[in-house]
């Protein structure tokens, strides 16, 4: 009996697969590659499981601006998170190295949404491999995100490979949306690899969105490897993010955060994790007008960074600074800092925190006169009080 539904709901062309996901159940498609028109894209639909039997490709049609191939169905009426229960496993999504303004995958007012094992690839574009928007619970599991923007002139504007962003407006999301600032909430990258991503100011995973009400919260990134992309994480004024046992290597910066006040919502657990920028392409240029490299980076360093834990992590020949943080109720303890360009542990002010048990050595590679392993200033904040 399993064996005759499956066949009755496998598909191999393009439109046959429209009609069935939009009917919503469980669609297996047959391998190939399926070429999906600018003007006629796919839409999901709750209930709605799309598993490839093989090797499909569904590949982005070059031919015109303004559309992302794979989308949920919705009228512009529906807010919160709508839509529900939808898995991709094992296809690709490839860009074909696109120039214009296209993506390949979305979600928007959804939940219990899963990518199992797919890949998204291919595109140079100022928007995204992926947009995560007004979503929560959303699961990318052994996914590979890769080829973003991979050797575009540093003139072009680049932006993140995967974006997770809030219903606020049309520049968000300029499809069927309800602007209801419904943002994105509970989202988890498990075991997924990140390769060959170019971006500037901003990250393979992030925001260049930045309104503090409405950043995500309860973002997870476990067990994931990042290699040759410029910045891994861009997470300003994110709450409850959680970055553990990843891997990045020919890196410039695995972790940027911002917080804009001191209510405490921008805080973070990063922990074991292991950074090499030794191989790194590139240093970024554009942060504070001076080249950088850092495996935690606080960008402004006027506001505090909140009750976190940066504990037991491996940090190595980062350009600049190791860490780098001007901390609040914070622990920094069991990390190996080594060969740093500049302070291995810089608390450039801080409050009540906490920096024991580290391993710091042979940093300052820079400038050893004036960089040290671990150095505490009274920073932009204009103190340092019970640390």
């Amino acid at each position: 009996v399993q064996e005759i539904k499956e066949m009755n709901n496998t598909v191999n062309n393009v439109d046959d697969l429209r009609s069935a996901m939009l009917k919503g159940g469980t669609i297996y498609v047959e391998p190939g590659i399926y070429d999906i028109p600018h003007d006629n894209p796919l839409l999901y639909s709750s209930y709605t499981t799309v598993i490839g039997k093989g090797e499909v490709i569904l590949r982005l049609d070059l031919r015109a601006d303004g559309y992302i191939m794979v989308r949920p169905k919705l009228s512009g009426l529906e807010g919160g998170y709508s839509i529900c229960n939808v898995t991709f496993e094992n296809i690709i999504f490839d860009g074909q190295n696109s120039g214009k303004q296209v993506g390949l995958f979305a979600t928007c007012h959804s939940k219990y949404i899963k990518l199992n094992k797919c890949e998204f690839r291919n595109l140079n574009s100022p928007w995204h491999l992926i947009e995560i928007n007004s979503s929560y619970d959303v699961e990318l599991n052994s996914c590979v995100v890769s080829d973003y923007n991979y050797g575009v002139d540093d003139t072009k504007h680049r932006t993140e490979a995967v974006q997770l962003d809030f219903a606020g407006s049309y520049s968000q999301y300029p499809f069927d949306c309800l602007y209801d600032n419904t943002k994105c909430e509970n989202i988890k990258f498990n075991s997924c690899k990140f390769e060959r991503i170019t971006t500037k100011v901003t990250g393979a995973i992030g925001t260049h969105t930045v309104t503090k009400e409405y950043m995500p919260d309860g973002v997870i990134i476990y067990n994931c490897s990042f290699y040759d992309v410029d910045i891994c994480i861009y997470a300003p004024d994110f709450t409850n993010l959680i970055c553990d046992k990843n891997r990045a290597v020919n890196v410039a910066t695995f972790l940027v955060l911002y917080p804009s006040d001191n209510t405490g919502r921008c805080n973070c657990n990063v922990t074991n994790n292991y950074y090499d920028g030794r191989n790194r392409s590139k240093t970024i240029s554009s942060m504070n007008g001076t080249p950088e490299g850092r495996f935690i980076f606080q960008l402004n360093y006027q506001n505090y960074l909140n009750n976190s834990e940066i504990i037991g992590n491996k940090v190595f020949n980062a350009y600049s600074h190791g860490i780098g943080i001007t901390p609040n109720g914070t622990t920094v303890i069991g990390n190996t800092v080594r060969a740093c360009g500049k302070h291995g542990i810089y608390i450039y002010g801080g409050n009540r925190s906490l920096v024991n048990g580290n391993v710091a050595q042979n940093n300052g590679n820079l400038d050893s006169a004036n960089f040290h392993d671990i150095y505490v200033s009274i920073g932009g904040i204009g103190s340092v009080i019970d640390c």
